[in-house]
C-alpha cells in the first residue's frame, strides 16, 4: 500500500536513503550538495520524507525555501497520486521543481501545471578514460592567482551562456565563487601558448566520486579540441588520484560538448530537469 513516510530528523531521513544516495551517487548530486549547504546554514529545510509502496516503488522528496527535489527511479500510479496530493498542498509560487526528469514532466502533464523549463540536463559519469584520438596541444593546469583575471571574465561568459540569462546568481556572486574556486585549487585550465583557452572546475564531492563542472573555452578558441583534452587529462589524472568515478553535467541541447564527454569515455546515467512552476 502507497504511503508517506516521515521521519523525525533530517539524520533518519539520510539514515533510511543512504544506500540510494551512495550507490547513485551522481545521480543524486545536488542532494549531497543540498545537504552540505544545510549543515552550514546556507539553506533552511522544511521537510524531507519519502512516498512508498510495498513492490519498491520509492520517491525521494525535500523541501527547502521555495525549491522542492524530487528523485526517483520507480514509481507507479498510487505513489504519482499521493506526490500530486502533497504539490497540491504547497502554495509557495514561483516554485522550482528538480529532479528526475521523466517522473517531474509526467507529473507535470498529470497536474496539467504552466511551467518553464530552466535546465535539461543529462548526469555522466566515467571510470577509465578512452586514450587520446590525437597529440593534445597545450597542457593542463591548476588556476593560479595570476590567472584570477581571465578566470572571473571565463566564469561570467559559461554562466551567461550555461543559463541563458535565466540564472538566479548575480554577476558578483559568480565571480565570487570564481574567486574562491581559484584560492581553493579547484578550477582548472588548459593553455596554450601561454595562453588560457578552457578552464574547469571541481564541484563539491566525496574522495570517491569526482564532479567535473563548469567547463568553458572561450569562443574565438573553439573547434580546436581543447576542451576534450581538458576533460580527457583532468579525468585521468583524478582517477589516477584515487577517484572512484568522475562526473559531469551538461545540457541536452549542447550536442557537440556531449560527444566529447562521449568520446572521453563518459556514460550517460540520469536525465535531470530544473522546471519553474508558475
Amino acid at each position: 500500500m502507497a504511503k508517506v513516510k516521515k521521519f523525525e530528523s533530517p539524520s533518519d531521513f539520510l539514515d533510511y536513503n543512504e544506500e540510494t544516495l551512495k550507490a547513485q551517487y551522481f545521480e543524486h548530486f545536488h542532494v549531497h550538495r543540498l545537504f552540505i549547504d544545510l549543515s552550514e546554514g546556507k539553506e533552511r529545510l522544511y521537510d524531507a520524507y519519502n512516498i512508498i509502496d510495498d513492490d519498491d516503488s520509492n520517491i525521494i522528496l525535500i523541501w527547502v525555501e521555495q525549491l522542492f527535489f524530487i528523485y526517483s527511479s520507480k514509481w507507479n500510479a498510487d505513489l504519482l497520486d499521493l506526490l500530486e496530493n502533497q504539490l497540491t498542498q504547497i502554495e509557495a509560487r514561483p516554485l522550482l521543481l528538480r529532479g528526475s526528469k521523466k517522473l517531474i514532466l509526467e507529473l507535470m502533464e498529470k497536474m496539467k501545471l504552466e511551467y518553464e523549463m530552466i535546465n535539461d540536463r543529462i548526469i555522466y559519469d566515467c571510470d577509465a578514460v578512452n586514450p587520446f584520438t590525437r597529440q593534445p596541444k597545450g597542457k593542463l593546469g591548476v588556476a593560479v592567482i595570476n590567472d584570477i583575471p581571465s578566470i572571473l571574465k571565463m566564469s561570467a561568459n559559461y554562466y551567461l551562456e550555461e543559463f541563458e540569462g535565466k540564472g538566479q546568481q548575480s554577476y558578483e556572486s559568480v565571480q565570487e565563487s570564481a574567486y574562491q574556486g581559484v584560492l581553493n585549487s579547484k578550477i582548472y585550465k588548459w593553455s596554450n601558448n601561454g595562453l588560457i583557452v578552457s578552464m574547469a572546475r571541481l564541484l563539491s564531492g566525496s574522495p570517491d566520486n569526482v564532479m567535473i563542472g563548469g567547463l568553458f573555452t572561450k569562443t574565438n578558441e573553439r573547434k580546436k579540441g581543447y576542451a576534450y583534452f581538458l576533460v580527457s587529462e583532468l579525468t585521468q589524472q583524478l582517477l589516477n588520484e584515487g577517484a572512484v568515478k568522475c562526473g559531469l553535467l551538461t545540457e541536452v541541447t549542447k550536442i557537440a560538448t556531449n560527444k566529447i564527454f562521449e568520446k572521453t569515455g563518459y556514460n550517460k546515467v540520469y536525465e535531470w530537469v530544473n522546471i519553474l512552476l508558475k
